[in-house]
């Protein structure tokens, strides 16, 4: 069965040293758990701005990634749907870069009930998200992977083979 880490990069966000300090004229959003609502949509806007004059840009967030909350109520995942401009995302958050397969089906597959029940149920989410294996790589499942990305993820019935 296909892991995770082989059709997306997972890496830890940025490992901030020290609380971080709101500046309006910071160059780069700092996004935190915080700014994934519960319906796991990322708002950007209100997210603490900074200046980083030591990062790498592989730190930078942008289209069609997925953004991991590995702590928390739920282990849920946020896509990244737009330009957000300059941000880096905040460790302990895991940033899932979609290689081989569609970043929509993987929001889908991951915000699945049974798959949040399984990260629940693990120690440790973060190390586990790149342990469990979403259904890739098989012609069937990839039929699935289209339609749920064509649905918007949420035609869960069908998809599944139910209803």
């Amino acid at each position: 069965m296909t892991k995770l880490g082989q059709v997306a990069s997972i890496r830890m966000g940025y490992p901030f040293r020290s609380r971080l300090e709101h500046d309006a004229t910071g160059a780069i959003a700092v996004v935190q758990m915080k700014d994934i609502d519960d319906a796991s949509l990322l708002h950007v806007e209100d997210a603490v701005r900074v200046d980083l004059p030591d990062f790498n840009e592989h730190h930078l967030i942008r289209r069609g990634d997925l953004v991991f909350r590995s702590r928390g109520r739920t282990n849920s995942v946020a896509l990244v749907s737009a330009d957000v401009g300059p941000a880096v995302l905040a460790a302990p958050m895991l940033l899932i870069r979609p290689i081989e397969v569609l970043p929509a089906y993987l929001l889908w597959y991951i915000n699945l009930p049974a798959v949040q029940a399984t990260l629940a149920a693990q120690e440790g989410s973060a190390r586990a998200v790149g342990d469990f294996s979403p259904a890739v790589g098989h012609s069937a499942t990839n039929r699935r992977n289209r339609t749920a990305c064509q649905s918007g993820g949420k035609d869960h019935n069908r998809i599944n083979g139910s209803a």
